[in-house]
């Protein structure tokens, strides 16, 4: 069907084949597809300034003897394109978006569809092929839907698009060979495929054994709470920023803080916590160079009857741990690193506390490193700047790796009281003290 001039052709159904351009408008007319499926080397061909517009219907391409290549829609001339509905299939690019030309895709309203419409290639070609191809001096408006490409022969967007609705992401994942590109809010479920715009909201809603990922730079000015009868929760920093505005994260079931970005991924300002736990926390890297981030910039100070931390392992049934590229930092206020009150497993990584770097409360237990035969003098370590490196008040602590360290002449690198809680450490080994630069450091010597 070719449309020449300046009119509108509707197609609202039927079946429509050709071996070259099954439709095709000329100049500045308009073409519109409610339903129907078309198919030809090129589903709709617009080479003029003409507009096309669909909201059903199925497009698809094929390869003509003469050529090795085929569009579900070639945008050519300048024209503009809009797809609302429908399924729009290219043997080699799904929509081709030439120099000048304008593809939308869905409608920029309140409501972020990520099923329709869909736009993909089935290419398996030695080329690359592409869900959306736009060239560099074109524009490409996402507001709906999905763009798929089998991974490894293709790739579901040939650049990103110049408008998406505010506070939403392109999100790729690869499922099954394919890779679809699909909008995400601020925080995005990967599981249950919502989007939330707070971290609250997120942590309400979301069910045991799911990941959040956090898509961009967020300030939160509420608590975020992780109820008791959820676990196995991970929230995947990003290499985002999460600015806890006079405001923490409450774990009271299992929550696993990662990042799966070589851009550190970060947990920064809080109240009298960044993290407060009474259930089960993990601070965890997924590489050598994924480094995650948890600091209070907060003034919120220790007082007496008053501890202010950046992370709280709360009560006696609390479990933490944290692991190398993991730092844990006291910017603000007068404040611990870590009070632990339950189990601490530091196996890694580092911790500073304006005040204390980790104080051990009565009932905590709390290892520094393993116990592998494989004693290390470096890591995990710990930093007291205002007090304390290590207070075990009454606790027990397991120290088996790593180093702590103090400002000498104001306070002591380790600090423990004979008669309440005990020290272990690995077998032949005791615990040294040396003063370097001002700074005491206590670490493991055989």
């Amino acid at each position: 069907m070719a449309n020449k001039a300046t009119g509108t052709a509707t197609i609202a159904g039927g079946t429509l084949t050709s071996n070259q351009s099954c439709t095709r408008n000329y100049e500045t007319g308009t073409i519109v597809v409610t339903g129907g499926t078309l198919t030809g080397s090129y589903g709709v061909n617009n080479t003029g300034s003409g507009n096309v517009i669909i909201s059903g219907g199925s497009i698809n391409s094929k390869k003509r003897v003469d050529m090795d290549y085929g569009y579900g829609i070639s945008n050519k001339g300048g024209g503009t394109v809009t797809v609302t509905g429908g399924t729009i299939t290219g043997v080699t690019h799904g929509i081709y978006n030439y120099t000048g030309g304008t593809v939308t895709i869905g409608k920029n309203d309140s409501e972020i569809k990520t099923n329709t419409p869909i736009i993909q290639t089935n290419n398996t070609a030695d080329a690359p092929g592409y869900g959306l191809f736009n060239l560099s001096d074109a524009t490409f408006n996402f507001y709906d839907g999905v763009i798929k490409s089998p991974a490894g022969t293709g790739y579901s967007l040939r650049r990103e698009p110049n408008s998406v609705p505010t506070d939403y992401y392109v999100y790729k994942e690869t499922v099954s060979g394919v890779e679809s590109a699909i909008l995400v809010g601020k925080y995005y479920n990967i599981n249950s495929g919502k989007s939330f715009s707070t971290l609250s909201a997120a942590l309400s809603a979301v069910a045991s054994s799911q990941t959040i990922k956090v898509m961009t730079n967020t300030t939160e000015t509420t608590n975020a709470t992780l109820i008791s009868n959820k676990s196995g929760i991970k929230l995947d920093l990003n290499g985002k920023t999460i600015t806890m505005s006079n405001s923490y994260i409450s774990n009271a079931g299992g929550l696993d803080i990662y990042n799966t970005s070589s851009t550190a991924g970060s947990i920064k300002g809080g109240a009298n916590y960044v993290l407060y736990n009474t259930g089960s926390l993990s601070l965890n890297n997924t590489s050598s160079t994924n480094k995650v981030l948890i600091e209070k910039t907060s003034s919120n100070s220790t007082t007496a009857g008053s501890v202010t931390c950046v992370i709280s392992n709360a009560t006696s049934s609390a479990t933490f741990s944290m692991k190398d590229n993991v730092e844990v930092t006291a910017s603000g206020g007068t404040s611990h690193g870590i009070d632990n009150d339950g189990m601490a497993k530091i196996l890694a990584g580092k911790v500073t506390g304006t005040n204390m770097g980790v104080e051990n409360g009565p009932t905590g237990k709390l290892y520094l490193g393993l116990n592998d035969g494989n004693v290390s003098t470096t890591s995990p370590s710990i930093l007291g700047i205002g007090s304390y490196g290590l207070n075990n008040a009454a606790g027990d602590t397991y120290f088996y790796d790593g180093v702590v360290k103090s400002q000498a002449g104001s306070s002591y690198a380790y600090h423990h009281t004979d008669g309440f809680g005990s020290i272990f450490t690995p077998t032949s080994y005791v615990l040294k003290r040396s003063i370097s630069s001002n700074v005491e450091s206590a670490y493991l010597v055989r």
